[in-house]
């Protein structure tokens, strides 16, 4: 009898299921892509899985470019690079791109890679910049502002700046973008930027140099008019009275992350709070909130978070009732606060707390 594991069960598959396998795989991750779903490693598999990469588009619709100087591609010339994404591309066909792009190539590289991408951007539908640098010859949005994004949904920056020196009045509308995450972006990066369909927005670590203020954000949101439903704050420095003033403009808000865990000189308070409790706070703050997630409450009043969560749990006061709420210390729940947690379940709101250990 052959033992069970020197059968290749999946070429035992039909090709319309393993289709449908590497397709959802692909599918599972967000950008940045693993490097596991490249077609051309799935075509070193066999024969047999080489003719499935080749005649499947969609399994080439997701692009991840290092700069040349990262250590997987410092050994080729930028000319193979370059004729590798110029093979790539094309086979995706005409479905949707999602790029994830090293901004530190050399100004000409730089040149020579965007006029292989550019032709596709109205493709372009999720577009992850990494290591955006204020210097003129390295900007590289510069290059995307006359072309057509109609297909953009969802932008994310990872350690970017355009420079709050910079002198240069650049600006850029992204018509379509519902999804906007900074990740250790300097604030100056959100001022240059509008995006009406936003529905999405989260920031992460950010403003650590220049230090964000409510400001900036405020002014991002009014001048977008987005119908923001979801926003979540990790690790950014806004100061309490600031990101009420921001919630007030969010009348649509349905989900609302805060965490200031690293962040030793603020805290989730009392003012905060205050303004969400349906019937301390006239007309009451985000009065479509469904979903609350909070952060590091080892400085902030239980006690009052508990009752703005006991205000919340039925549509009253114009405010709609909250589904679930996660709350989250590093120090232990005390039992008279899981007594009441375990009131707010029973009246149906879905609570979760998690005691995090610092330094874990």
């Amino acid at each position: 009898m052959t033992p069970p594991h020197s059968c290749d069960w999946a070429n035992d598959l039909p090709t319309e299921i393993l289709v449908e396998i590497l397709l959802l795989t692909k599918d599972i991750s967000d950008v940045p892509f693993p490097e596991s779903h490249n077609p051309w490693l799935l075509g070193q598999i066999c024969s047999r899985w080489r003719s499935i990469a080749i005649c499947t588009p969609r399994l080439w619709s997701s692009v991840l470019l290092f700069s040349p100087t990262h250590l997987r591609l410092h050994f080729l010339r930028i000319e193979a690079i370059l004729e590798s994404l110029a093979l790539f591309i094309p086979r995706s066909g005409q479905f949707s791109l999602k790029l994830s792009l090293d901004a530190r190539w050399s100004h000409k590289n730089r040149e020579a890679l965007m006029e292989l991408l550019l032709p596709q951007s109205q493709r372009w539908q999720h577009l992850h910049i990494h290591y955006l640098d204020p210097s003129p010859k390295r900007r590289m949005l510069t290059m995307l502002k006359t072309n057509n994004f109609a297909s953009l949904k969802t932008l994310r920056f990872s350690e970017s700046s355009f420079g709050l020196w910079d002198p240069d009045p650049f600006h850029m509308v992204f018509p379509k973008v519902t999804s906007l995450r900074l990740t250790k972006c300097s604030t100056d990066l959100i001022t240059r930027l509008t995006t009406p369909q936003l529905d999405h927005l989260e920031l992460k670590e950010c403003g650590f140099l220049d230090f964000i203020t409510g400001l900036d954000i405020t002014t991002f949101v009014q001048r977008s008019a987005c119908p923001l439903a979801r926003l979540a704050l990790h690790h950014t420095p806004i100061s309490e009275l600031d990101l009420i003033a921001l919630l007030k403009l969010l009348p649509a808000l349905v989900e609302l992350e805060i965490d200031y865990a690293e962040l030793a000189f603020l805290r989730i308070g009392n003012t905060l709070f205050t303004s969400l409790h349906s019937r301390r706070s006239i007309p009451c703050v985000v009065p479509k909130l469904r979903r609350v997630s909070l952060g590091d409450l080892s400085r902030s009043s239980l006690d009052l978070l508990l009752d703005m969560l006991e205000s919340r749990t039925s549509d009253e006061m114009g405010c709609m009732a909250l589904q679930s709420a996660q709350l989250e210390t590093s120090t232990s729940f005390s039992v008279q606060t899981m007594l009441r947690v375990e009131v707010l379940c029973e009246s149906g709101m879905n609570v979760e707390t998690r005691e995090e250990q610092p330094g874990g």
